[in-house]
């Protein structure tokens, strides 16, 4: 590769002789980041020229020829262009300099990102096999209490048919969003939003949201075939379990979309020390678990379970990413801190 020119390998084989726009006006980039494909394919770019915006167009019009014809050599402009093809070029030459600047340091954020998640998992797994004195009581009395909500199921389940109107409609419509899909989707968009602006706190969130909807989910999707229980719309009763007959409908126990908003919430809430955020966040969870009973998804001892677990998970993964001593114990002996779970009533 000639010293002159830098490869930029997102088109057919070409040589262009012309400047780039630079963003970065009056600031240099990078050689590197003009080294995006196969030494094969690439386009002689005149470095000296870089920031001469007004010849930028003229560049992509020359690189739209080059790609048409196929031809190596070619400094003819050509008469026609096609918009969507040259919106698609600027698009690539964006993504492709973002790529590139910080492209190994970048990955291997994210390749940390990912091992201390699977660290969250292991301390998570820890702390159910080999619970403290504290999590065996936080068992015992959220055990006592799923049971005892057992004995409301019906009633409750009554209760909320006989409420139908268009204005509970829209206000227990919450779980089409929260709770649902779309609460993951959110989790990757802060974490994503934070990693290419570089704002660690947004990152966090998204980072921590996302084990916890990821620990959530593996029990939730567990426990629901273990128990099979049915939900109210089958009439079959509070108190019937087929399990695992992966089915829907025998999907009752515990409820998904409340163990998602409450670990989702619970981290969201631990992450800013703020009562007006945490009530907000708290309060979207507890309207999602209502909703579900409201919409004759679950039972009342669905949802109390749900959200006890969701809280646990996400009250896990605040306390473990947050390095503190409330539900946490740390071992300096052990290479792998040994985590243990304490939920406080």
């Amino acid at each position: 590769m000639k010293s002159e020119g830098y490869g930029v390998s997102f088109l057919p084989v070409c040589n262009v002789h012309h400047g780039l726009l630079n963003p970065y006006a009056n600031k240099k980039i990078k050689p590197e980041i003009f080294a995006l494909l196969p030494d094969d394919v690439y386009i002689q770019l005149n470095l000296d020229t870089i920031n001469r915006v007004e010849r930028v167009n003229e560049w992509i019009d020359e690189l739209m020829g080059c790609w048409s014809s196929g031809v190596r050599n070619c400094g003819k402009k050509p008469d026609h262009f096609d918009a969507m093809k040259k919106q698609f070029i600027y698009t690539i030459i964006i993504f492709s300099f973002l790529s590139r600047i910080g492209f190994a340091q970048s990955w291997e954020e994210i390749r940390q990102d990912m091992i201390a998640t699977g660290d969250v998992g292991i301390g998570l797994w820890d702390a159910m096999i080999h619970p403290s004195k504290d999590t065996q009581m936080a068992y015992l009395i959220g055990g006592s209490v799923v049971a005892l909500s057992f004995l409301a199921d019906r009633s409750i389940a009554d209760f909320s048919q006989m409420q139908q109107s268009p204005a509970a409609d829209k206000l227990f419509g919450i779980d089409k969003y929260y709770g649902s899909v779309y609460t993951v989707a959110g989790s990757g968009a802060l974490y994503l939003a934070g990693f290419f602006s570089g704002n660690q706190k947004i990152k966090d969130m998204g980072l921590h949201t996302a084990q916890a909807l990821l620990y959530t989910g593996i029990l939730t999707i567990v426990t629901k075939e273990l128990f099979g229980r049915a939900r109210p719309y089958t009439d079959l009763g509070p108190y019937h379990f087929s399990p695992f007959s992966f089915s829907d409908d025998r999907r009752s126990f515990f409820s998904g979309h409340t163990s998602t908003a409450f670990a989702f919430s619970t981290v969201m809430a631990g992450e800013i020390d703020n009562i007006f955020w945490q009530i907000f966040w708290y309060g979207a969870a507890t309207l999602t678990a209502g909703a579900r009973i409201y919409h004759n998804k679950h039972w009342f001892s669905d949802v109390v379970a749900g959200a006890l677990v969701g809280y646990a998970v996400g009250r896990f993964v605040v306390n473990y990413n947050g390095n503190t001593t409330v539900g946490a114990s740390v071992s300096p002996e052990q290479q792998v801190p040994q985590i243990q779970l304490t939920i406080r009533f």
